[in-house]
């Protein structure tokens, strides 16, 4: 009985394991993280410019704004490709929009 009740652990623990092996392991795209770094660069370089008093709160806070709605274009896009991942397209498009903002900061 109790070679029996192993066989199957070892059964179960196998498929298990095959199981796991057989899910792909998504690749990191580099396109987003060099887009999202660029966001969050702009958020803190906003968050200083504000307590610099460089500028005020309302125009770190248009600015913020700025920021999240080319985060939400770009999450927009990926929801649409079905994807975790950016067309060519896409990417300069929101690199553009990030460029245009990052002139005005």
């Amino acid at each position: 009985m109790k070679k029996l009740a192993v066989i199957v652990s070892m059964l179960l623990f196998g498929s298990l394991t095959l199981a796991q092996a057989a899910t792909p392991v998504p690749t990191p795209n580099p396109a987003l993280k060099n887009v999202n770094g660029r966001m969050m660069q702009d958020i803190q370089f906003i968050k200083k410019d504000q307590h610099s008093g460089k500028i005020t709160l309302a125009q770190a806070k248009a600015d913020r704004d700025q920021v999240k709605a080319i985060r939400k274009q770009e999450l927009d896009d990926m929801k649409a490709n079905g994807t975790k991942t950016l067309t060519a397209a896409q990417e300069s498009s929101i690199n553009q929009a990030l460029s245009t903002l990052e002139s005005s900061l």
